[in-house]
């Protein structure tokens, strides 16, 4: 893991070609935080999750093609900030 220290930046955008959802622009403060330098693969991930006993709930749905859960060795995708 590599520490990415925290630090002001500004968020929006006030130009007159940007977005409604876009503006305001205003400054945001973000905390350091710890990252993986290589991508969590899902097998890297479920042997956590076997690890520490947390809840898992089941897929809504299930597929078997590229990006599917079930391929081990595909980085982890879609997850939310607490399943980190």
């Amino acid at each position: 893991m590599v520490w990415i220290p925290g630090g002001a930046f500004e968020r929006g955008c006030e130009d007159v070609g940007c977005a409604e959802e876009e503006g305001p622009a205003r400054e945001l403060v973000v905390s350091g935080f710890a990252i993986d330098i290589h991508e969590v693969t899902v097998a890297d991930y479920a042997l956590c999750m076997l690890a520490s006993d947390a809840p898992c709930s089941p897929p809504a749905r299930v597929w078997e093609g590229e990006g599917s859960p079930y391929n081990f060795d595909a980085p982890k995708r879609c997850g939310t900030r607490s399943m980190a």
